[in-house]
């Protein structure tokens, strides 16, 4: 009985420092590389590789560069940023990309463009067959 005690005791005192630590990630598992931490609320965020022109093309379209305090992906080493300079990222290979955000608003209106286009061109294969059986058209135009 009494050796019955001890085993108790010493299942609750391991799944008590269990309960203290951290969630233990396994290394072969999957790693989350891009989660953004302390988002503001109405923004959407992305990764913008840093390519020539790239980023003022995303600038121009309602993007700003964040600046402000925040964690991308896994804990990093090494990776400290002052407090009001852009959030720079490894991408691997040598190559650096940004984070930027843009308000919900303009994000919605870019989803939206996108869908229409796709929603068009997903028109042009939906078309009815014509009275005669066949459906499709066929354009000769002479060049002069």
């Amino acid at each position: 009985m009494a050796q019955a005690h001890a085993e108790v005791e010493r299942t609750l005192s391991d799944s008590a420092k269990r309960a203290q630590r951290p969630e233990r990630i396994p290394v072969s598992g999957k790693r989350d590389v891009l989660t953004f931490k302390n988002r503001s609320p109405g923004f959407e965020y992305r990764v913008v590789k840093d390519k020539p022109g790239r980023i003022d093309r995303f600038l121009d379209g309602g993007y700003e560069i964040v600046t402000h305090s925040t964690e991308v992906g896994d804990k990093r080493v090494a990776t400290p940023a002052p407090e009001g300079s852009p959030v720079k990222i490894s991408l691997g290979h040598g190559e650096h990309g940004y984070l930027m955000r843009q308000p919900e608003e303009f994000y919605k209106e870019d989803q939206k463009r996108k869908q229409d286009d796709i929603d068009a061109t997903e028109a042009t294969m939906r078309r009815k067959p014509k009275e005669d059986g066949y459906y499709g058209e066929v354009k000769i135009t002479e060049r002069k």
